[in-house]
């Protein structure tokens, strides 16, 4: 569903930002969101009342989403406003702070703690960790200069732009609804790799691309590659870690560690 929404909402933000002002490019997502909600909120059946109380770590959950938000405002602001403003360097240093207590917080005081140390022993999940947030910090990154070089470089419009995106959208369903079965028979340890081949392909086509050449020589196969990495790549991911921890009788664990994939992923 990833490179599904992400496709259709470059088009929908071209039509909009070319069409009407910046802003609605803003408020119609917003909107969006809001209806989602409403939706989710009256149709999705509430939970079963329980009479088993799981306590929550509170603290945990605030020290880890504080730093991490925290860190990724000073990184992104900092080219801006230079590393030199006071602000800057006082939040980077309350943004590690508020880390470093996490690590502390889960490993020696934390009853119930969001993040188990058994979960960095599960076998393959710190490499796929680290394989997941370098493929997908790879993914950002083709996303942003394909725009850029569609924009600047060959000079096309925003609408023009979010058509070329669309390969992503229409494959991505495709790749759901037809591949899918088929890889629950392959081992995901090569789907994981073959999803990151496919990136590495359509990040070379990317950088390869000569500026009047058209768009279906090689910037269209290099979508295409993008989109298939993106459509496998964490399913993949989670996949693995969900089979070695069934291996090593971490079933508990398995949630954990698939969920933080996920949330490093989206971070």
């Amino acid at each position: 569903m990833t490179p599904i929404g992400a496709g259709s909402a470059c088009l929908i933000s071209g039509l909009l930002v070319q069409l009407t002002e910046w802003k609605w490019s803003f408020v119609v997502p917003a909107c969006y969101g809001s209806v989602i909600f409403s939706l989710v909120w009256f149709v999705v059946p509430r939970d079963r009342a329980s009479d088993h109380r799981e306590s929550i770590d509170w603290i945990g959950g605030y020290l880890g989403v504080a730093g991490l938000v925290v860190f990724n405002f000073v990184w992104n602001q900092a080219p801006v406003v230079g590393w030199s403003t006071p602000y800057i360097y006082i939040l980077l240093m309350a943004a590690i702070g508020h880390l470093i207590s996490f690590g502390f917080w889960e490993a020696k005081i934390a009853k119930k703690p969001l993040l188990p140390a058994g979960v960095w022993k599960t076998r393959h999940f710190p490499r796929t960790l680290w394989i997941a947030s370098c493929s997908f910090m790879a993914v950002g990154i083709f996303l942003w200069y394909f725009s850029l070089f569609a924009l600047q470089i060959r000079q096309q419009t925003f609408i023009a732009n979010g058509a070329n995106f669309q390969p992503m959208t229409v494959l991505a369903a495709a790749v759901v609804v037809a591949a899918m079965p088929w890889t629950l028979r392959i081992p995901a340890k090569y789907v994981f790799a073959g999803a990151n081949v496919a990136l590495v392909i359509g990040i070379a086509l990317l950088a390869t691309a000569p500026r009047d050449l058209t768009y279906w020589a090689l910037l269209f196969p290099a979508m295409c590659f993008a989109s298939i990495s993106v459509a496998f790549a964490l399913p993949a991911g989670q996949m693995l870690v969900r089979d070695s921890s069934k291996e090593e009788g971490e079933e508990e664990e398995q949630s954990i560690a698939g969920g933080l994939i996920r949330t490093m992923v989206g971070y």
